[in-house]
């Protein structure tokens, strides 16, 4: 398990932007698509995510700006 969650849908762009910074600065990350698994959709509820491309830091639940890392 990595610390680090992204939530995502298919062909979003904010998901691709924040993969790909993500990617840059060598951060591990776990992908988990909201739109066809019933268990991602709940934890991203659990986590108050709304959006899609929203990366959260699940030791602490807080939600992330992939900039600031």
């Amino acid at each position: 398990m990595h610390r680090y969650v992204i939530f995502t849908i298919p062909n979003c762009p904010k998901c691709l932007e924040n993969k790909k910074l993500l990617d840059q600065k060598g951060i591990k990350y776990t992908e988990l698509d909201v739109i066809s698994n019933q268990e991602n959709i709940a934890k991203a509820r659990a986590y108050e995510v709304f959006m899609a491309g929203t990366v959260v830091d699940e030791l602490t639940g807080d939600h992330i700006n992939v900039e600031e890392l």
